[in-house]
């Protein structure tokens, strides 16, 4: 199929809605044969079309433009998917905020900011998720790791960057490293 300025915003949605994935404005640019400015410009008037919709729209995380359902209709959606819904404790959900906002951070810093030790289960959890990884080893003793979140943890919570994250107050022990917010 030729791809016409008339076809082009029904080309994307056929592609999005059939990829099963994020897909990148310069992916869909090379697939479709046209400037990357043009898909974004096309992809935003999907956006805004599908404002008027009641069920769907599309957003970009960090991975690319995707369609999602809107709230009101996500729980036709879970009755659909065969997987458990994936349920944070409240130690999980404090060790991956800590992690979201303060990377790269130890396990020692973790500890330190929530004032007990951290269940090995808890991380292996948030790990097996694929929300954080590896980022590197600090240089001290021990080398202990630097733990971050991953592009997944971005494109399962619906953002592009940790710049999207609500802002908290900053309450953190001067030991701990702090990611600079250029970084995020």
């Amino acid at each position: 199929m030729i791809v016409t300025p008339d076809n082009l915003t029904h080309s994307i949605r056929a592609i999005l809605y059939s990829a099963g994935r994020p897909m990148t404005t310069k992916s869909l640019a090379e697939l479709l044969m046209q400037e990357s400015k043009v898909i974004e410009q096309a992809l935003l008037k999907i956006k805004k079309d599908l404002e008027s919709d009641p069920v769907l729209l599309l957003h970009e995380s960090r991975s690319g433009w995707r369609f999602s359902i809107k709230a009101p209709f996500t729980e036709y959606a879970h009755k659909l998917i065969s997987e458990k819904p994936i349920k944070l404790s409240k130690s999980s959900l404090e060790i991956l905020s800590i992690i979201a906002y303060h990377q790269p951070v130890t396990r020692s810093d973790i500890e330190k900011i929530r004032g007990v030790s951290t269940n090995p289960a808890a991380l292996k959890q948030l790990f097996e998720w694929q929300w954080i990884e590896t980022a590197g080893y600090k240089e001290v003793p021990g080398r202990p790791e630097l733990l971050k979140t991953t592009v997944q943890f971005c494109d399962d919570f619906g953002i592009k960057s940790l710049k999207e994250l609500p802002v908290i107050e900053d309450n953190l022990p001067a030991s701990v490293e702090r990611i600079p917010a250029e970084a995020m």
